[in-house]
Formats: structure tokens, C-alpha cells, sequence
């Protein structure tokens, strides 16, 4: 089996499939070596990748990859490049045979350049892939536990290194192996959890953007994160800390691959995402708690005190004898589109700031034969509240049609 590098869209795709997948099954391990291929080879230019993985007393090749420069639109080179990776798939080696199973027994990495030292195992390399090795990076795949090993030969000569890698190079290799360890040993073991952090990091390293791993680090800009208001961060999964420009911000995620989320946001504040930083789900709640609970206690202050001030069953007297005055004529929808202090105004609103303060989960509005019935949800239990005249039901019900931008002509 031989690939090329992944296109931006299907790892896309991949990732998102990866990270909301609550219970991932064996079958999906092949999506995590797809990705982690492709980022090998995109990040270190190598003209050969080879991913290995334990399986009983043996060691499978998962996924072969060598790159067109080697036959450089020679047909017969190609034919005989991907001839020779459809042989490797299929082969496999014994437990602590070879480099890759030195590898995967110490759970170090071996890495060798042909510039400063000679290896005997290149020979036996050499014939294999038809072509000499210059430089070979190997490392383990492990997490409390080695589950294989990733193996890159020579570096493109393009790069400027003389086909050979780096200790920069080692030391990218084995950050893509670290998180991508966790990740397959997640696919392959129900019972090992990945941590909300380690999520992240793998996203971050995937979608090459920058990880925020504590909320302290956020500089929040208390204006624009009032602006826009928790409920829209919530439902979106987006927080946004700092103006980039008039319409443009930058912020934090859990999930920046959910584009439809990012589009939603930018359709309820006008905004557009042009910094996008990765955080993990705890962070991210982490910054909604922060945030908003000061914002929070000030409205549960102000409630209260209009709570004090201003007695429920005052204000619905008032309604009442005012309807029977009228004989049950209706406030106007025009007045009740206005912010005063008109009487069933007065009771819309107190009506949700007293459940509120009395911790209601719901607030019925009854219509009954003779009268209208107000009760609150509390713990799970309904309680009656106010009684009042039946005419009062539709200029209630239309205020809070107002309130909530409803259609006040349906019925």
C-alpha cells in the first residue's frame, strides 16, 4: 500500500471523525496512522515512512510511503517503488528483530547518518528498497505501554541537510509518536481514557495551531467577551478574548475543525475568527467560569433587590383590578412593545425575575375555564403562583412573544 500526502480537506475530515467519536473501535486506528503519516512526511520531508505496529509476538507493517521524488517520472521506478511497498505490507517480523524491534523492546529511538557513522543494518535496507540510506530515524510509539514505531529514511535532498535529518527532525518525530501513541492505544483499549489535555495537544499538532494549555494565559477583553455574551460561546465552543480589528477577533476552541460552529459565530456577532488558538474542554470552561460568574452574582444581586422592592402579588392586583376597570379590553401590542411601565409589562417581567430567584426550571402560563393560573417548576415539582382574570392570557403571552422576537400573529 503506498501513500501520498493527505490533502488538507480529508485530514480534516479524519480529525473530526477522531475527535468526536465517544467510543472509538479498532477500525479507526487506521484514520490515526493516515494522519500521523502524513504529518511525518509533510514535517520532515522524508523520502520513505514506514509505520509499525505490535501485534502478538509479531511486528506489522501498517502503512508504507515513499515519495514520487525517487522516480521522479520514471514509470519503471514507480511500478518498482510501489511493487516493493505492496510487498512490505504484507511482511511480518518477529518480536526484537532488526532496528524497529531494538526499538520497540527499549523504548528508545535509534537514529543514524551516514555522515558520522555506518550502520550494518543499511545493507540489509539497501536491498530491500533499492535504494542507499543515507539517514534513518526510528522511534518507539508509546505510552504506559510500546505499541509499535515510526521509521523515516533520508530526507529529500531539496531540504539543504544532504538527504540526512536533523536532531531537530528526532525531535519532531517523536512528538508526532508521543500523541499519536495515546491516540491508537485509545482506539485499541476501551479502557484507556484520553485526558481533555492530550485532546487537545493532538489537535493542535495536527491542525499546526497554536495550544493554550492555561487559562491564566488568556487575556480577555471583558468588553468584547460581554459583547458577545456566554450563551454564544457556549453553543458554539468559541471564546473570543481580543479585538484584531473592528470586525475581527481572535480566540480559543476546543474544536477549531467544526467550521459550521465557526460560521454560526460569525453570523450571530459579526465577527470574523482571523486568530484561532487550541484549548482543551477544561480550559475552555475554565474561562466561561471565570468570566461570567462576577457578571453572574452582579445580576443575581439586581434581582434580588427588585425581588425586595417590588412585590409579585402586588403587581398582579393591580393587573386585576385594572382588567376589570376595562372590562377585560387588552393592552395594545403597541404599548406592549414598549420598555415602561406599563402593568403587564411590570408583571412579564417580575414573573421571570421571581422565578429566577425562586431557582424555577419552568414558568406555566394556565389558561383556565375562568381564570389564568401561573405556576413554577421547582425540583421537578409544579407550584401554583399567581391567579389572575383569563383576560389577562393574551397580552401576557404576547409580551413574551415580544420579549422573545415570536411571531405575535400566530396563535
Amino acid at each position: 500500500m503506498s501513500s501520498t500526502s493527505i490533502a488538507g480537506t480529508l485530514r480534516r475530515s479524519l480529525l473530526i471523525k477522531v475527535i468526536s467519536k465517544h467510543a472509538p473501535s479498532r477500525d479507526d486506528v487506521s484514520a490515526i496512522i493516515e494522519l500521523t503519516a502524513a504529518k511525518v512526511v509533510e514535517a520532515l520531508t522524508a523520502e520513505s515512512m514506514t509505520f509499525y505496529l505490535v501485534e502478538g509476538n509479531e511486528i506489522a507493517l501498517k502503512q508504507v510511503y515513499y515519495s514520487p521524488t525517487l522516480w521522479a517520472g520514471n514509470p519503471g521506478k514507480e511500478k518498482h517503488f510501489q511493487s516493493t511497498a505492496e510487498k512490505l505490507i504484507e511482511m511480518k517480523v518477529p518480536l526484537r528483530q532488526g532496528i524497529v524491534g531494538k526499538v520497540i523492546d527499549s523504548g528508545k529511538p535509534e537514529f543514524y547518518r551516514q555522515s558520522t557513522s555506518r550502520a550494518p543494518f543499511t545493507d540489509s535496507v539497501t536491498k530491500i528498497t533499492g535504494y542507499e540510506v543515507r539517514s534513518m530515524l526510528t522511534v518507539p510509539l508509546k505510552t504506559n505501554i510500546t505499541l509499535g514505531a515510526i521509521q523515516v529514511l533520508n530526507k529529500e535532498k531539496a531540504a539543504g541537510t544532504n538527504g540526512e535529518f536533523t536532531e531537530r527532525d528526532l525531535q519532531l518525530l517523536q512528538e508526532v509518536a508521543e500523541y499519536s501513541a495515546a491516540l491508537i492505544q485509545r482506539m485499541l483499549d476501551p479502557k484507556f481514557q484520553l485526558s481533555a489535555q492530550d485532546t487537545a495537544k493532538f489537535v493542535a499538532r495536527f491542525t499546526d495551531l497554536p495550544l493554550i494549555t492555561n487559562a491564566d494565559d488568556v487575556k480577555v477583553d471583558k468588553e468584547l467577551a460581554d459583547q458577545v455574551g456566554d450563551a454564544v460561546m457556549r453553543r458554539e465552543g468559541i471564546f473570543p478574548y481580543r479585538f484584531l480589528g473592528p470586525n475581527s477577533v481572535a480566540v480559543v476552541t476546543p474544536n477549531p475543525l467544526d467550521y459550521g460552529k465557526r460560521e454560526e459565530f460569525t453570523r450571530a456577532t459579526g465577527f470574523s475568527l482571523d486568530e484561532v488558538s487550541v484549548v482543551s474542554t477544561t480550559v475552555f470552561d475554565q474561562l466561561i467560569q471565570v468570566h461570567f460568574r462576577n457578571s453572574k452574582d452582579l445580576l443575581e444581586n439586581k434581582i434580588k433587590d427588585i425581588a425586595s422592592s417590588l412585590d409579585i402579588g402586588l403587581v398582579a392586583e393591580e393587573i386585576s383590578d385594572s382588567y376589570e376597570a376595562q372590562g377585560g379590553d387588552i393592552t395594545s401590542v403597541k404599548e406592549l412593545e414598549k420598555e415602561d411601565s406599563a402593568p403587564i409589562i411590570q408583571l412579564t417581567n417580575r414573573i421571570v425575575e421571581d422565578a429566577y430567584v425562586s431557582g424555577a426550571s419552568d414558568i406555566h402560563i394556565e389558561p383556565m375555564e375562568k381564570e389564568l393560573v401561573i405556576r413554577y417548576r421547582i425540583d421537578g415539582v409544579c407550584q401554583d403562583k399567581l391567579r389572575m382574570p383569563k383576560q389577562v392570557a393574551n397580552g401576557l403571552v404576547t409580551r413574551l412573544k415580544i420579549m422573545a422576537n415570536l411571531d405575535i400573529s400566530e396563535r
